[in-house]
Protein backbone atom coordinates (compact mmCIF):
# COMPACT_ATOMS: atom_id res chain seq x y z
CA UNK A 1 0.00 0.00 0.00
CA UNK A 2 1.34 3.38 -0.98
CA UNK A 3 1.02 6.30 1.46
CA UNK A 4 0.63 9.75 0.05
CA UNK A 5 2.62 12.10 2.27
CA UNK A 6 1.46 15.25 0.47
CA UNK A 7 -1.94 15.17 2.20
CA UNK A 8 -2.55 16.97 5.41
CA UNK A 9 -2.69 13.61 7.26
CA UNK A 10 -0.98 10.74 5.57
CA UNK A 11 -3.00 8.20 7.56
CA UNK A 12 -6.64 7.31 6.73
CA UNK A 13 -9.55 5.65 8.39
CA UNK A 14 -8.89 2.55 6.32
CA UNK A 15 -5.50 2.17 7.87
CA UNK A 16 -6.50 3.18 11.41
CA UNK A 17 -10.23 2.57 11.84
CA UNK A 18 -12.14 4.63 14.35
CA UNK A 19 -13.01 2.48 17.33
CA UNK A 20 -14.29 5.22 19.65
CA UNK A 21 -17.89 4.00 19.48
CA UNK A 22 -17.01 0.37 19.76
CA UNK A 23 -18.36 -1.30 22.85
CA UNK A 24 -15.68 -2.63 25.14
CA UNK A 25 -16.18 -5.06 27.99
CA UNK A 26 -14.86 -2.77 30.68
CA UNK A 27 -17.26 -0.01 29.58
CA UNK A 28 -20.37 -2.19 29.79
CA UNK A 29 -21.53 -3.02 33.31
CA UNK A 30 -23.99 -5.68 32.15
CA UNK A 31 -21.31 -7.39 30.13
CA UNK A 32 -19.08 -7.38 33.15
CA UNK A 33 -21.75 -8.98 35.26
CA UNK A 34 -22.35 -11.76 32.72
CA UNK A 35 -18.62 -12.31 32.23
CA UNK A 36 -17.14 -15.63 33.20
CA UNK A 37 -15.30 -16.15 36.50
CA UNK A 38 -11.85 -15.82 34.88
CA UNK A 39 -12.80 -12.48 33.44
CA UNK A 40 -13.86 -11.30 36.94
CA UNK A 41 -10.38 -11.97 38.19
CA UNK A 42 -8.89 -9.77 35.53
CA UNK A 43 -11.47 -7.10 36.23
CA UNK A 44 -10.69 -7.14 39.96
CA UNK A 45 -7.00 -6.95 39.28
CA UNK A 46 -7.40 -3.87 37.11
CA UNK A 47 -9.76 -2.14 39.50
CA UNK A 48 -7.31 -2.60 42.37
CA UNK A 49 -4.79 -0.33 40.67
CA UNK A 50 -5.08 3.10 42.28
CA UNK A 51 -3.20 5.69 40.26
CA UNK A 52 -2.76 9.16 41.77
CA UNK A 53 -1.44 12.07 39.68
CA UNK A 54 0.63 14.81 41.31
CA UNK A 55 2.03 18.01 39.89
CA UNK A 56 5.81 18.21 40.32
CA UNK A 57 7.56 21.58 40.04
CA UNK A 58 10.62 21.27 37.83
CA UNK A 59 13.07 24.14 38.16
CA UNK A 60 14.66 24.81 34.86
CA UNK A 61 17.86 26.78 34.53
CA UNK A 62 17.19 30.10 32.92
CA UNK A 63 19.27 30.76 29.88
CA UNK A 64 21.24 33.93 30.15
CA UNK A 65 20.68 36.23 27.27
CA UNK A 66 23.61 37.95 25.74
CA UNK A 67 23.16 41.71 25.65
CA UNK A 68 22.84 42.96 22.14
CA UNK A 69 25.21 45.74 21.30
CA UNK A 70 23.57 48.77 19.80
CA UNK A 71 24.63 49.59 16.29
CA UNK A 72 25.48 52.99 14.94
CA UNK A 73 22.15 53.10 13.10
CA UNK A 74 20.19 52.21 16.23
CA UNK A 75 18.74 55.45 17.54
CA UNK A 76 15.72 53.96 19.23
CA UNK A 77 15.64 55.74 22.56
CA UNK A 78 18.12 56.19 25.37
CA UNK A 79 19.65 53.60 27.72
CA UNK A 80 16.83 54.10 30.22
CA UNK A 81 14.31 52.89 27.62
CA UNK A 82 16.23 49.71 26.90
CA UNK A 83 16.16 46.46 28.85
CA UNK A 84 18.83 46.15 31.57
CA UNK A 85 20.74 43.58 29.52
CA UNK A 86 21.11 46.03 26.63
CA UNK A 87 22.17 49.05 28.64
CA UNK A 88 25.76 50.18 28.35
CA UNK A 89 27.96 50.04 31.44
CA UNK A 90 28.81 53.52 32.65
CA UNK A 91 30.99 52.68 35.68
CA UNK A 92 34.31 50.90 35.43
CA UNK A 93 34.93 47.79 37.43
CA UNK A 94 37.12 48.51 40.43
CA UNK A 95 40.40 46.67 40.46
CA UNK A 96 41.39 44.84 43.61
CA UNK A 97 45.02 45.84 43.09
CA UNK A 98 46.06 49.00 44.87
CA UNK A 99 47.92 51.45 42.66
CA UNK A 100 50.72 53.57 44.01
CA UNK A 101 50.34 57.30 43.86
CA UNK A 102 52.29 58.89 40.99
CA UNK A 103 53.62 55.51 39.96
CA UNK A 104 55.61 55.62 36.75
CA UNK A 105 54.96 52.54 34.66
CA UNK A 106 58.33 52.37 32.94
CA UNK A 107 60.05 49.21 31.91
CA UNK A 108 63.53 48.44 33.20
CA UNK A 109 64.22 45.56 30.86
CA UNK A 110 67.11 45.59 28.43
CA UNK A 111 64.80 43.84 25.95
CA UNK A 112 63.14 47.18 25.21
CA UNK A 113 66.41 48.39 23.67
CA UNK A 114 67.48 47.57 20.14
CA UNK A 115 69.65 44.48 20.03
CA UNK A 116 72.61 46.27 18.39
CA UNK A 117 72.69 48.91 21.18
CA UNK A 118 72.33 46.57 24.15
CA UNK A 119 76.11 46.04 24.63
CA UNK A 120 76.55 49.81 24.80
CA UNK A 121 73.85 50.22 27.45
CA UNK A 122 75.19 47.28 29.48
CA UNK A 123 78.68 48.79 29.38
CA UNK A 124 77.25 51.95 30.94
CA UNK A 125 75.87 50.07 33.94
CA UNK A 126 79.20 49.52 35.69
CA UNK A 127 80.52 52.92 34.62
CA UNK A 128 77.63 54.89 36.06
CA UNK A 129 77.77 52.93 39.32
CA UNK A 130 81.49 53.62 39.56
CA UNK A 131 80.80 57.34 39.10
CA UNK A 132 78.19 57.25 41.86
CA UNK A 133 80.39 55.23 44.21
CA UNK A 134 83.59 57.24 43.90
CA UNK A 135 82.44 60.75 42.89
CA UNK A 136 78.82 61.70 43.51
CA UNK A 137 76.50 59.25 45.30
CA UNK A 138 73.61 61.77 45.31
CA UNK A 139 73.52 63.52 41.91
CA UNK A 140 70.98 66.32 41.63
CA UNK A 141 70.44 69.67 39.96
CA UNK A 142 73.09 72.25 40.78
CA UNK A 143 71.30 75.19 42.49
CA UNK A 144 73.95 77.65 41.24
CA UNK A 145 74.40 76.72 37.59
CA UNK A 146 71.15 74.82 37.11
CA UNK A 147 72.93 71.92 35.46
CA UNK A 148 71.43 68.48 35.84
CA UNK A 149 74.18 66.31 37.32
CA UNK A 150 72.41 63.10 36.28
CA UNK A 151 72.43 64.10 32.61
CA UNK A 152 76.09 65.06 32.90
CA UNK A 153 76.98 61.69 34.41
CA UNK A 154 75.04 59.75 31.75
CA UNK A 155 76.65 61.75 28.94
CA UNK A 156 80.10 61.05 30.37
CA UNK A 157 79.63 57.31 30.83
CA UNK A 158 78.03 57.05 27.38
CA UNK A 159 81.12 58.55 25.79
CA UNK A 160 83.41 56.28 27.84
CA UNK A 161 81.36 53.22 26.87
CA UNK A 162 81.76 54.11 23.18
CA UNK A 163 85.53 54.25 23.63
CA UNK A 164 85.53 51.02 25.66
CA UNK A 165 83.68 49.12 22.91
CA UNK A 166 85.85 50.72 20.19
CA UNK A 167 82.90 52.28 18.37
CA UNK A 168 82.80 55.32 16.13
CA UNK A 169 81.25 58.18 18.09
CA UNK A 170 79.89 59.72 14.89
CA UNK A 171 77.85 56.61 14.09
CA UNK A 172 76.32 56.24 17.57
CA UNK A 173 73.27 58.32 18.41
CA UNK A 174 72.61 59.80 21.82
CA UNK A 175 70.82 57.57 24.34
CA UNK A 176 67.07 57.35 23.91
CA UNK A 177 64.62 57.89 26.74
CA UNK A 178 64.38 54.16 27.47
CA UNK A 179 68.17 53.81 27.46
CA UNK A 180 68.54 56.88 29.68
CA UNK A 181 66.09 55.43 32.22
CA UNK A 182 67.90 52.08 32.25
CA UNK A 183 71.25 53.73 32.93
CA UNK A 184 69.98 56.08 35.64
CA UNK A 185 68.18 53.24 37.42
CA UNK A 186 71.61 51.87 38.37
CA UNK A 187 72.30 54.99 40.44
CA UNK A 188 69.73 54.10 43.07
CA UNK A 189 70.61 50.42 42.76
CA UNK A 190 74.15 50.82 44.09
CA UNK A 191 72.88 52.94 47.00
CA UNK A 192 70.30 50.26 47.75
CA UNK A 193 73.00 47.57 47.88
CA UNK A 194 74.99 49.60 50.41
CA UNK A 195 71.85 50.24 52.49
CA UNK A 196 70.85 46.57 52.52
CA UNK A 197 74.27 45.53 53.78
CA UNK A 198 74.24 48.29 56.43
CA UNK A 199 70.86 47.10 57.75
CA UNK A 200 72.34 43.63 58.18
CA UNK A 201 75.57 44.68 59.89
CA UNK A 202 74.44 47.50 62.20
CA UNK A 203 72.52 45.45 64.82
CA UNK A 204 75.44 43.16 65.63
CA UNK A 205 78.04 45.94 65.30
CA UNK A 206 76.40 48.27 67.83
CA UNK A 207 74.27 45.95 69.94
CA UNK A 208 70.70 46.49 68.83
CA UNK A 209 68.35 43.71 69.92
CA UNK A 210 65.23 42.73 68.01
CA UNK A 211 62.38 42.13 70.51
CA UNK A 212 61.20 39.18 68.41
CA UNK A 213 64.51 37.41 69.09
CA UNK A 214 63.99 37.28 72.86
CA UNK A 215 63.98 33.72 74.15
CA UNK A 216 61.54 34.50 76.98
CA UNK A 217 59.52 37.53 75.90
CA UNK A 218 57.42 39.15 78.60
CA UNK A 219 55.86 42.63 78.71
CA UNK A 220 58.68 43.75 81.01
CA UNK A 221 61.54 42.37 78.88
CA UNK A 222 60.03 43.70 75.66
CA UNK A 223 59.60 47.19 77.13
CA UNK A 224 63.18 47.11 78.50
CA UNK A 225 64.55 46.03 75.09
CA UNK A 226 62.72 48.80 73.26
CA UNK A 227 63.95 51.40 75.73
CA UNK A 228 67.54 50.11 75.47
CA UNK A 229 67.42 50.38 71.67
CA UNK A 230 66.07 53.92 71.80
CA UNK A 231 68.77 54.93 74.27
CA UNK A 232 71.45 53.34 72.09
CA UNK A 233 70.37 55.46 69.12
CA UNK A 234 70.83 58.59 71.21
CA UNK A 235 74.22 57.42 72.52
CA UNK A 236 75.54 56.75 68.99
CA UNK A 237 74.65 60.20 67.68
CA UNK A 238 77.88 61.94 66.70
CA UNK A 239 80.18 59.13 67.82
CA UNK A 240 79.24 56.06 65.79
CA UNK A 241 82.40 56.44 63.66
CA UNK A 242 84.86 55.92 66.56
CA UNK A 243 86.45 52.56 67.25
CA UNK A 244 84.71 52.64 70.63
CA UNK A 245 81.72 55.00 70.56
CA UNK A 246 82.03 55.42 74.32
CA UNK A 247 85.61 56.68 74.01
CA UNK A 248 85.57 59.81 71.84
CA UNK A 249 88.64 61.50 73.28
CA UNK A 250 91.09 59.62 71.03
CA UNK A 251 90.86 61.26 67.58
CA UNK A 252 93.10 58.59 66.07
CA UNK A 253 90.22 56.10 66.23
CA UNK A 254 87.91 58.12 63.95
CA UNK A 255 86.54 56.00 61.08
CA UNK A 256 88.15 52.94 62.63
CA UNK A 257 84.96 51.16 63.63
CA UNK A 258 84.95 47.64 62.12
CA UNK A 259 81.60 48.19 60.43
CA UNK A 260 83.14 50.39 57.72
CA UNK A 261 85.64 47.73 56.67
CA UNK A 262 82.96 45.03 56.74
CA UNK A 263 80.58 47.17 54.71
CA UNK A 264 83.24 47.86 52.09
CA UNK A 265 84.12 44.17 51.84
CA UNK A 266 80.54 42.94 51.55
CA UNK A 267 79.30 45.47 48.99
CA UNK A 268 82.29 45.96 46.71
CA UNK A 269 84.89 43.23 47.25
CA UNK A 270 82.97 39.97 47.45
CA UNK A 271 84.80 36.96 46.03
CA UNK A 272 82.02 36.20 43.57
CA UNK A 273 78.45 37.09 42.66
CA UNK A 274 76.70 40.40 42.11
CA UNK A 275 78.69 42.15 44.88
CA UNK A 276 81.96 41.83 43.00
CA UNK A 277 82.59 45.51 42.25
CA UNK A 278 86.30 45.84 42.89
CA UNK A 279 86.75 47.40 39.44
CA UNK A 280 84.92 50.51 40.66
CA UNK A 281 88.16 51.53 42.40
CA UNK A 282 90.32 50.97 39.32
CA UNK A 283 91.26 53.80 36.97
CA UNK A 284 89.60 56.98 38.23
CA UNK A 285 90.84 59.87 36.05
CA UNK A 286 93.84 61.74 37.42
CA UNK A 287 91.96 65.03 37.27
CA UNK A 288 89.82 63.93 40.21
CA UNK A 289 92.60 62.97 42.62
CA UNK A 290 96.28 63.67 42.86
CA UNK A 291 98.50 61.30 40.80
CA UNK A 292 100.35 60.40 44.00
CA UNK A 293 97.24 58.56 45.15
CA UNK A 294 97.50 56.05 42.31
CA UNK A 295 99.64 52.98 41.84
CA UNK A 296 101.77 52.34 38.77
CA UNK A 297 98.90 50.47 37.12
CA UNK A 298 96.61 53.49 37.47
CA UNK A 299 94.36 52.09 40.20
CA UNK A 300 93.41 53.95 43.35
CA UNK A 301 95.41 52.97 46.41
CA UNK A 302 93.35 55.09 48.80
CA UNK A 303 89.69 55.20 49.73
CA UNK A 304 87.92 58.19 48.10
CA UNK A 305 86.16 60.51 50.52
CA UNK A 306 82.90 60.21 48.56
CA UNK A 307 82.95 56.42 48.96
CA UNK A 308 83.76 56.72 52.65
CA UNK A 309 80.89 59.20 53.10
CA UNK A 310 78.48 56.85 51.30
CA UNK A 311 79.28 54.07 53.78
CA UNK A 312 78.93 56.40 56.76
CA UNK A 313 75.58 57.82 55.64
CA UNK A 314 74.23 54.29 55.11
CA UNK A 315 75.23 53.45 58.69
CA UNK A 316 73.48 56.61 59.93
CA UNK A 317 70.30 55.62 58.12
CA UNK A 318 70.48 52.07 59.50
CA UNK A 319 70.81 53.47 63.04
CA UNK A 320 67.89 55.86 62.49
CA UNK A 321 65.66 52.92 61.65
CA UNK A 322 65.90 51.84 65.31
CA UNK A 323 64.60 55.13 66.73
CA UNK A 324 61.31 53.62 67.84
CA UNK A 325 63.05 50.78 69.64
CA UNK A 326 62.53 48.23 66.88
CA UNK A 327 63.68 48.09 63.28
CA UNK A 328 61.46 50.04 60.86
CA UNK A 329 62.77 50.67 57.37
CA UNK A 330 59.57 52.22 55.98
CA UNK A 331 59.72 55.12 58.41
CA UNK A 332 63.26 56.06 57.28
CA UNK A 333 63.72 55.49 53.53
CA UNK A 334 67.22 55.97 52.16
CA UNK A 335 66.30 58.84 49.85
CA UNK A 336 67.97 62.05 48.75
CA UNK A 337 65.50 64.35 50.50
CA UNK A 338 66.72 63.34 53.96
CA UNK A 339 70.18 61.90 53.50
CA UNK A 340 71.70 63.98 50.70
CA UNK A 341 72.19 66.91 53.16
CA UNK A 342 73.65 64.45 55.68
CA UNK A 343 76.06 63.31 52.98
CA UNK A 344 77.23 66.88 52.47
CA UNK A 345 77.80 67.28 56.21
CA UNK A 346 79.73 63.99 56.23
CA UNK A 347 81.98 65.21 53.43
CA UNK A 348 82.77 68.37 55.41
CA UNK A 349 83.57 66.26 58.47
CA UNK A 350 85.91 63.97 56.49
CA UNK A 351 87.66 66.91 54.82
CA UNK A 352 88.31 68.46 58.22
CA UNK A 353 89.57 65.06 59.41
CA UNK A 354 92.02 64.88 56.49
CA UNK A 355 93.22 68.49 56.92
CA UNK A 356 93.73 67.94 60.65
CA UNK A 357 96.18 65.10 60.16
CA UNK A 358 98.01 66.84 57.35
CA UNK A 359 99.36 69.33 59.89
CA UNK A 360 103.01 69.06 60.85
CA UNK A 361 102.18 68.42 64.50
CA UNK A 362 101.22 64.84 63.60
CA UNK A 363 104.11 62.56 62.70
CA UNK A 364 101.77 60.30 60.66
CA UNK A 365 98.86 61.24 58.42
CA UNK A 366 96.39 58.89 60.11
CA UNK A 367 93.51 59.90 57.85
CA UNK A 368 95.36 58.94 54.67
CA UNK A 369 96.75 55.77 56.23
CA UNK A 370 93.32 54.68 57.39
CA UNK A 371 91.82 55.12 53.92
CA UNK A 372 94.72 53.28 52.30
CA UNK A 373 94.46 50.46 54.85
CA UNK A 374 90.77 49.93 54.09
CA UNK A 375 91.35 49.39 50.37
CA UNK A 376 94.40 47.20 50.97
CA UNK A 377 92.51 44.86 53.30
CA UNK A 378 89.52 44.71 50.97
CA UNK A 379 91.70 43.77 47.98
CA UNK A 380 93.45 41.08 49.97
CA UNK A 381 90.08 39.54 50.73
CA UNK A 382 89.01 39.79 47.10
CA UNK A 383 92.22 38.37 45.65
CA UNK A 384 92.57 35.50 48.13
CA UNK A 385 91.98 32.04 46.73
CA UNK A 386 88.85 30.20 47.72
CA UNK A 387 89.93 27.36 50.00
CA UNK A 388 88.13 24.07 49.96
CA UNK A 389 86.27 23.43 53.16
CA UNK A 390 87.74 20.52 55.17
CA UNK A 391 85.58 17.50 55.73
CA UNK A 392 84.36 16.99 59.26
CA UNK A 393 82.05 14.54 60.99
CA UNK A 394 78.37 15.21 61.19
CA UNK A 395 77.23 17.69 63.83
CA UNK A 396 74.33 15.40 64.75
CA UNK A 397 75.46 12.63 67.16
CA UNK A 398 73.47 9.76 65.68
CA UNK A 399 75.69 7.24 67.48
CA UNK A 400 74.03 8.26 70.76
CA UNK A 401 70.75 6.75 69.64
CA UNK A 402 72.53 3.59 68.47
CA UNK A 403 74.09 3.12 71.91
CA UNK A 404 70.72 3.58 73.59
CA UNK A 405 69.11 0.99 71.35
CA UNK A 406 71.99 -1.43 71.98
CA UNK A 407 71.63 -0.99 75.78
CA UNK A 408 67.90 -1.64 75.63
CA UNK A 409 68.43 -4.76 73.53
Amino acid sequence: MTVDTDDEHWWSDDVLPNRDNEERPWNNAQANADAPEDEDLHQNAQSSLDVTMHNIDVQRKKRRRKPSRPTEDDDSGSDSDRPPAQRQRTTKKKSSRKKRANRRQKSRSIKDVDEDRRPLVEACYALVQMEVTTKNPWPSTDPVTGDDQVETIVAGVWARAIVKLDLDAGDVAHPSEAEFDLITSRISQVRGCVMTAADTLVPSAYGFVDPSSLSDPTPETIAATLEANRQLVEDLTGCFMYLDPKQTSDLSTICCHPIFQKLLNVVFFAKRGSNRRAEYFMGIPYSVYSPTLFTEKGSINIMPLESMALLMVAVVCAIDRWKTGEYNCKANPFDAKVYAPIHEATIQFLESWVVEYQAEVYPVDLATERRREMLTKARMLCDSAVEQLPTRPSMFPLHVFQNVRAAVA
